[in-house]
């Protein structure tokens, strides 16, 4: 969602100018400073689900008060008890299980006039029609599609062995089947519900969703954003510029990498220059020792026959 908040997700919060914002999946918080600073503005109110926030809670507590309610838990476990809210962020654990389930505590606390305004993110590949587990044991294991913890690449329903997307993280082992992914769960969703919801999509990579009850004026005002966002534009540069980052580094690693070899080859060099002269010296020092073994020997032969002959001498005289 980071990639498309500048240019179509902030601005519709701008024009539809909720009062209570709840965002499920806050991460780093990025997003939730932004909409923190909206509140500011705009009195408004921003509670904010996340099990594991990736940022400074307290500071955040701190600068903005009132307008700031951290929930650390679970969505599931939380949405039935919110009510009121004008907006919602659903960002969380982009799996079927969760996203119809979030959607159902939304439509049990409303109705067809006051149905939030709903942002969702992951509506396109690769998690539309393949579910993702950040943690397999938070579903229930009659809607838990086989998983494993291997990568996903375009085009390809099964996982990869080696590499591949997100090969960190449990994904489904199969795309395209029944109750997998988000999108297939905001589907079934609407398919079920008796409120006249409309439904919008950005096709990119993770996608974009909206959902709300149509009028004329809501539709104005999406209509107006999308156009001018010029997300295709945006969403090009912004990959573009990944290209760009990762080619550079390549580059970067590769003359580090061929400046450490050249060291290393220097380094090797030096050494073999080094066991070269040592090579040398221990010649010369065999050499040396050879000839001062030879000399050793004349002056002990030489000794021992000026010793043996007045020995010999004094024999003959005895006897």
């Amino acid at each position: 969602m980071n990639r498309m908040w500048n240019n179509l997700v902030f601005p519709l919060i701008n024009e539809l100018k909720p009062n209570y914002i709840v965002e499920v999946g806050a991460e780093r918080g990025s997003n939730t400073l932004s909409m923190l600073e909206y509140c500011v503005k705009n009195d408004g109110h921003l509670t904010c689900i996340d099990p594991f926030p990736l940022f400074d809670v307290e500071s955040y507590k701190e600068k903005y008060g009132e307008k700031f309610e951290m929930i650390e838990d679970l969505s599931l476990n939380v949405l039935d008890s919110l009510k009121g809210y004008d907006l919602i962020l659903l960002d969380g654990d982009h799996n079927w299980y969760t996203i119809y389930n979030e959607l159902k505590s939304i439509e049990r606390n409303f109705n067809q006039y006051n149905f939030p305004f709903i942002i969702f993110h992951d509506v396109s590949w690769p998690y539309a029609r393949r579910d993702i587990y950040y943690n397999p044991d938070n579903i229930p294991k009659e809607f838990l599609n086989p998983y494993e913890k291997k990568g996903i690449y375009p085009g390809e329903n099964k996982l990869r062995e080696e590499g591949g997307l997100n090969s960190s993280i449990y994904n489904a082992t199969e795309e395209n089947t029944p109750k997998n992914g988000v999108l297939t769960g905001i589907e079934d969703f609407i398919n079920e519900s008796d409120f006249n919801l409309t439904f919008k999509t950005l096709n990119a990579f993770h996608g974009l969703g909206l959902m709300y009850i149509s009028n004329s004026e809501t539709d104005r005002i999406i209509h107006d954003i999308i156009w001018n966002s010029n997300i295709t534009g945006v969403m090009d540069e912004y990959y573009l510029k990944k290209t760009i980052d990762m080619l550079d580094n390549f580059n970067k690693t590769r003359i580090e990498n061929d400046h450490k070899i050249s060291n290393l080859k220097n380094e090797l060099s030096q050494k073999d220059q080094e066991i070269l002269n040592l090579k040398i010296e221990n010649k010369k020092l065999k050499s040396r020792n050879w000839k001062l073994n030879k000399k050793q020997t004349e002056i002990l032969s030489s000794n021992s026959w000026k010793i043996t002959k007045p020995l010999r001498t004094f024999k003959s005289k005895l006897f």
